[in-house]
């Protein structure tokens, strides 16, 4: 009896694998028909990206001087942000396109719908807010947002402000991603959500984050 549970349970992981290695593959054909060029081409035409880099769905990076963009390690950018290298509001006026490099930290989460500007250095540890446009240099140990984005505190604070909130009671385990959660789960956690309160899932590196 244990051991065909066990068996069970196994078959329910390799079903889960297969299930986010298909769910992968088709969102990375669905960019590619709509029309975004995929990280790897970018790195071929010369953007520098460091390690852990993560790219959600509909990000566009500046295909046209992609060489001019710098990336550090460990590095989310959400989905439908735009990163841009050219400017060509003079083109008509001047007969000229403004180029300007991109540069970002290591330790940066850039949240979605934003837009980097070019001639822009996003410092280490930062977090920039959902629906931003960052138009000038971003410091390290900040959190940014707004249009034109600007500081709302430090990343210190901002951590220490959330961390004081997550308990026993609103902290979610891995078994509730988006590819394991089930109808139950599911409504669990719109309780959880129902009073204007958020709820935490761990991520993949939370073990790591709160050794004890």
């Amino acid at each position: 009896m244990m051991q065909l549970k066990l068996s069970w349970i196994l078959l329910q992981q390799k079903y889960r694998i297969m299930k986010a290695k298909l769910l992968t593959f088709l969102a990375s054909v669905s960019r590619l028909l709509g029309g975004e060029i995929s990280t790897n081409h970018l790195i071929k035409q010369g953007m520098i990206v460091g390690k852990n880099f993560s790219r959600e769905g509909g990000c566009r990076i500046d295909a046209s001087y992609p060489y001019l963009i710098e990336i550090g390690d460990d590095v989310t950018i959400s989905t439908n942000v735009t990163i841009l290298t050219h400017d060509a509001s003079l083109r008509n006026f001047l007969g000229v396109v403004k180029l300007g490099k991109v540069k970002i930290g290591n330790q940066v989460f850039i949240g979605a719908k934003s837009t980097i500007l070019p001639n822009v250095t996003i410092g280490n540890n930062v977090v920039i807010g959902a629906g931003s446009v960052v138009t000038k240099n971003i410091p390290d140990n900040c959190v940014c947002a707004g249009n034109p984005a600007r500081i709302l505190c430090s990343l210190d604070d901002y951590i220490s402000r959330f961390a004081k909130k997550i308990n026993n009671e609103n902290l979610l385990d891995r078994d509730f991603t988006p590819l394991s959660i089930n109808n139950i789960q599911k409504m669990f956690v719109k309780k959880l959500c129902a009073n204007g309160d958020f709820c935490y899932l761990k991520s993949f590196n939370y073990n790591n984050l709160n050794k004890q």
